[in-house]
């Protein structure tokens, strides 16, 4: 049973991600918005103090993503997007580009 929970697990970490592809074409006309947070309130979250200076608002395609699990970094981010909005969600435009 604990061997069937460690191959789940590892699965969704690394494994299960789906590629959505939208086709020639589509595009998403939004640009991301972001505005500065006027009363600045930080907080705790483990172990360190957070202190956000703005906000955002975004409609996006995740083009690339990463999953962090080791280093001080991981604590904070343990997952890496490369977004793309305008003409990047275009299959036309993905195909001629390597994101790493």
């Amino acid at each position: 049973m604990l061997l069937l929970f460690v191959i789940a697990a590892c699965w969704k970490l690394i494994g299960s991600d789906k590629v959505v592809e939208l086709g020639p074409g589509v595009m998403i006309t939004d640009a991301p918005k972001q505005t500065t947070i006027e009363r600045v309130h930080a907080f705790d979250f483990k172990n360190y103090q957070i202190t956000p200076l703005t906000s955002f608002i975004i409609k996006a395609k995740v083009l690339s993503k990463n999953n962090y699990m080791l280093g001080r970094e991981s604590d904070l981010s343990p997952v890496d997007f490369a977004l793309g909005w305008k003409n990047m969600p275009d299959e036309a435009v993905l195909d001629k580009i390597v994101i790493t």
